[in-house]
């Protein structure tokens, strides 16, 4: 049995093996591109609340609520944007009033909790 022949040779076979890559290109990016992010809500200011609430609880001094609040920062910076990564959300200020958006700032304040836990950094 003689192998298959192209009309042009080679440049058939170059223009044959283009178009199946081209394809497998396309497939991919429609599978990639199929689940669309999903824009969520972060109520910021009642994570901040909900901190400043522990703080005094705990009655932890000045000068440790100055680092623990610096590190509180940097720990909702670090669970926005890993929860934005995994979830793949877009995550809107709570102020933007984004209507249909879901709310996921308990999600995300636990998550803050855990990092914070985590590394030990939180009003103890």
């Amino acid at each position: 049995m003689k192998p298959a022949r192209f009309k042009n040779g080679l440049k058939g076979y170059w223009l044959h093996l283009a178009c199946f890559f081209a394809g497998l290109i396309m497939t991919a990016g429609i599978l990639c591109f199929s689940s669309s992010p999903e824009v969520v809500v972060f109520d910021k200011g009642q994570a901040v609340s909900a901190f400043a609430t522990e703080l005094q609880r705990k009655k932890v001094d000045d000068h440790r609520a100055q680092r623990l609040t610096k590190e509180f920062i940097q720990a909702i910076d670090d669970a926005l944007l890993k929860a934005s990564i995994n979830h793949h959300w877009i995550i809107v200020p709570k102020t933007s009033v984004y209507t249909g958006a879901k709310d996921m700032t308990g999600i995300l304040m636990s998550q803050i909790a855990k990092t914070m836990k985590k590394s030990k950094r939180g009003p103890a």
